[in-house]
């Protein structure tokens, strides 16, 4: 089974939680790093890290579509460890901050 495949699958699989379930999973990580909850926050957030790698992998076709993914799920994993649960913010719009970031970084770094 092909990388691209298995995400698609995965993304099938997981759908995109409600924000207070994203919410309570932010917040068991935080203070537990209870490692089920950061997985179960990734999973329900992957599907948008793959529509923007696509984006960026079709911009610029050097790059490699699993590196962008590594990098946008590395931006997620930032974003839950970085989050404020005081601010009134939907999670999915904070971490897709920073898994674009990572993607970006990764495409300045490997610029030909």
């Amino acid at each position: 089974m092909k990388y691209s495949e298995l995400i698609t699958k995965i993304v099938r699989e997981n759908p995109v939680l409600p924000h207070d379930i994203q919410l309570s999973l932010v917040r068991e990580w935080q203070e537990a790093e209870n490692k089920g909850s950061l997985d179960k926050l990734v999973l329900s957030n992957i599907r948008l890290v793959s529509k923007e790698a696509f984006k960026i992998r079709a911009r610029n076709s050097y790059l490699n579509y699993e590196d962008l993914m590594q990098e946008g799920l590395a931006g997620l994993v930032k974003a839950a460890d970085m989050f404020d649960l005081k601010q009134d913010v939907v999670f999915m719009t904070y971490a897709m901050l920073w898994a674009k970031a990572n993607m970006r970084r990764y495409v300045m770094d490997h610029r030909s």
